[in-house]
Order: C-alpha cells, then structure tokens, then sequence
C-alpha cells in the first residue's frame, strides 16, 4: 500500500473551490444590488426634476393667461380712460386729466401706477398703466410675480363728415359757445328759403321724418346740398314735440340722448339762394332746443360743443361738433 499523497499549501480541493465560488457570488450580488440602487436613485432624481419641469411649464401656460388677462383689462381701463379725457380738449386739459384717472379707478385700475400726459397742442391724451401680478405655478421656476402694462391714446378732431344730422343750415358765422341763436325755418305767409334743406328728398312730409328723427345719410364738409323752399310751419312744431319730450333737461345737464340736441350743417350761401337752390356745407354745430316760437316761425337754440361719431378732420377754434378717436 503506498503512502498517501500529502497536499501541499497552495493545493486546493473541492471545498475550498466552493467556497470561492460562494464568494464570487457575493460579490457580484452586492455589486448588482448597490447599482440598482444607485439607479433608483438617479431614477428619483431624473423624476423630481421632471415634476419640476413640468409644473413650470403648466405655470407658464396657467400663469401666462392671468397676465394676459390682466393686461387686456388694463388696456381696456386705458383706452375708456383715455377717451373720456379726450373730450375736455383742447380747452380744458386739466378737467383732461382729472377725468382720466377718475375713469382709471371706475374700471379696476390702480391711479397710483397711472400716468397721464396731455400733448402741447392740447389735442392728444396718453394714458398709461402699470399693475403687478402674482404668479401661482410658475414660482416653482423662480417667478414670483410679473409687471403688465398697457397704454392708449386718444385725440379731439373736428367732425368732417356726420350722420344724423337735421335738415337746416346755419349760416357761416361766428358762433359762441353758450350764447342763444334765433333759427328762423319760417315765416308763415312768405315765400323764400328759410334755412331748410332738400335732405334724402323733397317735400314738408321729407323735412318732418328728419327733424324727428334726424337725416340717416352722410352729410360732408363741401358738399353741395339743395334747399327746401316754402312754407314750413310743421318744422317748428316738430321742433317743439322735441322740446317737450325731455322738458327738465338744460344745456349744461342733459343725457346724450336728449331729443333736444341736434347737429345741424354749417353752410355758405343761403344769403344768395333763390327758389330751389344749393349751399355748401363749411362745418357742423351742436344746439340745445330751448325755444319753439311757431307763431314766429323761430326755433330758438344755444350753442353747445358735442362729439360725435363721425369722420375725422383738423381742430379749428370754432368747431362745435368733435370726433374723439383712439389712436394705434
């Protein structure tokens, strides 16, 4: 029988091949479990910043329509403000002033953050405003709140071209505003022009439907228009229906759409009109009705400053009947 084999240090057997193999296997499973959890974490991580994008960006979207909100209710407060103020010009620009930031509070806007400019001439009004709104969502970015701003012009321009108007002319002169005028339309017995005009057709009927309620076409600056000769007496009748269908009214308190307003064309050459005749149209003026004096054929009136829709033109000292209009 021989002698056994004696294993030397570095042999190894099969336990101890096991046993590494254990190891090795330890090992990497240690090694497997640190990188799922370093992935799970860096998984962590990429969804807390994605929660963060994405919150931003739906309060950017959310955020962005209260600023935009916001905005167009202070250009709307601009705008109003703006166009009140225009029509105290060019006279008058502080009542301007006052009355823009009156109508800057009236319609949500802080007169604190408004500015108010009248141009040189008198004819322009800027308004400017300012409010700062909060942000909801968008504060995960860093946005805490945001400043929003709107401005409106306006200006005061001489009417060239008015819808509406009644069918008598005044005759070119210098009007003062606030004086009463003496408007014949008729002398009952006698033949002639007397101030009346030919407006949409012919006929005391014609003359009649447009003095109750005002002629529906356009009546410009240098047009030529026909008279209407004759005996009227209906007009001032009519003209005092209209007085009394707003009988406590007075020129300096009336609603603008008293019956006893009207706007009347300027014109030139009545004085040399014979028969059936034409005139020109110079300009446009504003009366409040104050008196019918039918027996006399007269129509009494004071000369007031009124605007109006209409078409635009220059400003002159004496031009009663105004357009205001923004300006973009």
């Amino acid at each position: 029988m021989g002698r056994p084999r004696h294993r030397g240090l570095y042999e190894r057997g099969p336990g101890h091949r096991a046993a590494r193999r254990a190891s090795g296997e330890h090992h990497a499973s240690a090694e497997a479990a640190r990188t799922r959890t370093g992935e799970a974490g860096n998984v962590a991580i990429l969804s807390a910043l994605t929660m963060v994008i994405l919150l931003g960006l739906a309060g950017l979207v959310l955020d962005g329509g209260r600023l935009y909100a916001e905005r167009q209710r202070l250009q709307e407060a601009a705008d109003a403000a703006a166009l009140a103020a225009a029509h105290d010009l060019p006279e008058d620009p502080g009542e301007a002033r006052r009355q823009a930031y009156e109508y800057v509070a009236a319609n949500g806007a802080d007169p604190g953050r408004a500015e108010v400019a009248v141009s040189a001439d008198g004819s322009r009004v800027t308004v400017r405003l300012k409010a700062t709104v909060p942000m909801g969502l968008a504060r995960v970015l860093g946005i805490e709140d945001v400043e929003v701003s709107a401005e409106a012009e306006a200006e005061v321009a001489g009417a060239v071209a008015v819808s509406g108007v009644q069918p008598f002319g005044v005759e070119e002169q210098p009007l003062q505003f606030g004086e009463r005028y003496t408007l014949v339309l008729d002398r009952p017995g006698s033949p002639g022009n007397f101030h009346l005009l030919a407006l949409g057709g012919r006929g005391a009927q014609q003359v009649r439907e447009n003095i109750l309620h005002g002629y529906p076409g356009w009546v410009r600056i240098g047009q030529e228009i026909e008279t209407e000769p004759g005996h009227q007496t209906g007009a001032v009748t009519a003209y005092r229906e209209r007085i009394e269908a707003d009988p406590f009214s007075t020129h300096l308190d009336f609603p603008p759409d008293s019956p006893r307003l009207v706007i009347v064309p300027v014109v030139r050459g009545f004085d040399e009109a014979h028969g059936r005749d034409t005139v020109i149209v110079t300009g446009f003026a504003a009366f409040f009705l104050e008196e019918a004096r039918e027996g006399d054929g007269q129509v009494v009136g004071r000369f007031i400053r009124y605007v109006v829709e209409g078409e635009a033109g220059p400003v002159t000292a004496e031009t009663g009947v105004r357009v205001v209009r923004l300006v973009h």
